[in-house]
């Protein structure tokens, strides 16, 4: 049982479909871990609601630090500052916003040099070495994000498409997809795709949730499926291979996060073309719990990093549910 003298910090890691937060203690032990919708400001206004839920729901803590990875961070001067605002605002002790992919890589790499190459929702290489950072990639869903939950997803949609209208002769990789989006049993398919596709409330973290559906496709050994994750595997590889020649120094340690990379197949076709990666030590959330015991000040070592994933990977999230925002 936790003393309740005992000290706590407290790590976010907002992504843009799901958000985690949890408080450590100063042995590296979890004694709360939250998870809620995503908080992408680039996702609609919605993300404000998201943030402000969880944040209540951790208002019973009393962290000496803490450290949040938010999404969109550093992108957007105004947003910047209300994102800022919400997490300084709801804590009487120092709180630290950065970008999501600075916790990832802090989890990962923690401060030695190398490249994080993060396909979750979104997608981005974050190389750093010492106080340099190169970012490559990370220009969201519009015109970007390449490699990632979201493209996999999309690329299945578009190749579905071309399944329907003739320009690609894949019937099992149709009949499959039809199946996962639920309108196989539609007649006309064609018209189904469309009414199903711009009618989506929320078409970002949607489409990005389809790529454990696909990569299920894959798995079965599904030639068009399998194409997708190469091509995937080729634009993430592009990405890390892209930060590597900006910041030589960093060196050719890379590593990975993100729930893209679940999945088999991504893994290795990645590994395929930029070589074996270094295990991630911790979690993103982990990365955030990291930065938050640094903030404050405790001996952090390899013991208390292994003891602090071990007991992240035995805590059970608790849900938040928001009405008006949808978690798929």
């Amino acid at each position: 049982m936790l003393n309740r003298d005992e000290e706590l910090v407290l790590g976010i890691d907002g992504g843009g479909t799901k958000s985690l937060l949890a408080a450590a203690t100063r042995h590296g032990a979890v004694t709360a871990l939250l998870r809620g919708p995503g908080v992408n400001p680039f996702d609609g206004s919605e993300w404000r609601e998201a943030l402000g839920e969880i944040l209540t729901r951790a208002s019973g803590l009393r962290p000496v630090a803490v450290a949040a990875g938010l999404p969109g961070y550093g992108e957007h001067v105004d947003l910047n500052a209300k994102q800022e605002a919400a997490i300084t605002q709801a804590f009487a002790c120092p709180a630290q916003v950065h970008n999501d992919v600075q916790m990832a890589y802090d989890g990962a790499l923690g401060d030695k040099p190398g490249t994080l190459v993060l396909s979750g929702t979104g997608s981005m290489a974050w190389t750093q070495h010492g106080k340099e950072i190169i970012r490559v990639g990370g220009w969201g869903h519009g015109f970007g994000d390449e490699g990632s939950a979201y493209w996999i997803g999309w690329r299945a949609v578009a190749l579905l498409g071309h399944a329907l209208d003739g320009r690609l002769d894949a019937p099992d990789f149709a009949r499959a997809m039809l199946n996962l989006i639920g309108i196989a049993d539609r007649q006309d398919p064609d018209k189904a795709l469309t009414e199903w596709f711009y009618a989506l409330p929320h078409p970002r973290p949607t489409i990005a949730a389809l790529a454990q559906g696909v990569d299920a496709i894959a798995a079965s050994g599904d030639a068009t499926a399998r194409r997708i994750f190469d091509e995937a595997a080729d634009a993430l590889a592009a990405l890390v291979r892209t930060a590597r020649r900006r910041c030589p120094n960093a060196g050719d340690a890379w590593s990975y996060a993100g729930g893209s990379f679940a999945s088999p197949a991504l893994k290795a076709a990645t590994t395929a073309r930029l070589g074996a990666p270094v295990a991630p030590a911790l979690p993103p959330i982990g990365g955030a719990l990291w930065r938050a015991a640094k903030m404050a000040g405790w001996p952090v070592d390899a013991a208390w990093i292994a003891r602090l994933a071990a007991s992240l990977a035995e805590f059970k999230p608790a849900s938040i549910n928001l009405h008006a925002v949808d978690e798929r």
